[in-house]
């Protein structure tokens, strides 16, 4: 009985999750009512925070996926060096996530404010500092790199540096190029570690 009860809540988050982004599309983020995306999703208000403790949490929902999904679908190729994949990572992230330009802005817009949001950063963040690590590894053991490195902390400088452009250019309305200010900067960390 249980798996039943579970599956039953599964599909209920589920429709609510996929009535939040319907509603969210439609009629902005900050428009959306709770009662509206209950009213979509044929459930009781109370319900909805029986799944979500508030709109904010559909956002870091839909982050955490955006990203994951990015990574799946959209590796980066294999035949790219280490300094044109460290490029590559976070332009492909971004790319994900700016399709829907509004979720984007309104995931930033209440990152401050919100654990599920930051929660979903780290985890993505964390996930490309390990790769990170791992690709600079690779590239110090075939000699691209200067030995003695500490790795770790260039891959936390890297994460830095992509999560600060970003938030730059989310601040002020994407007014440069993100792709050539994070090629410049990234490029500018990887001479700094070459060989």
């Amino acid at each position: 009985m249980t798996g039943l009860r579970d599956s039953k809540k599964e599909a209920v988050r589920q429709r609510l999750y996929d009535a939040a982004l319907n509603r969210f599309r439609t009629d902005g983020y900050e428009a959306t009512s709770v009662a509206a995306i209950c009213k979509d999703a044929g459930v009781a208000k109370g319900t909805f925070f029986n799944h979500f403790p508030n709109k904010a949490d559909i956002l870091a929902v839909w982050y955490a996926e955006t990203m994951r999904s990015a990574e799946r679908q959209h590796p980066v190729p294999n035949h790219l060096s280490y300094a044109n994949t460290l490029i590559s990572w976070p332009v492909l992230a971004v790319a994900a996530a700016s399709r829907e330009p509004d979720l984007w802005r309104a995931k930033h817009a209440h990152a401050p404010l919100s654990e599920a949001i930051q929660a979903a950063e780290t985890e993505a963040d964390s996930r490309i500092r390990e790769h990170c690590i791992n690709l600079l590894k690779d590239a110090q053991a075939n000699g691209l790199l200067r030995s003695q490195l500490d790795l770790p902390g260039i891959a936390d400088l890297y994460l830095a540096a992509v999560t600060g452009t970003i938030r730059e250019w989310l601040n002020t309305g994407g007014r440069n190029d993100l792709a050539d200010t994070l090629k410049v900067r990234i490029t500018t960390l990887v001479d700094l570690i070459s060989a």
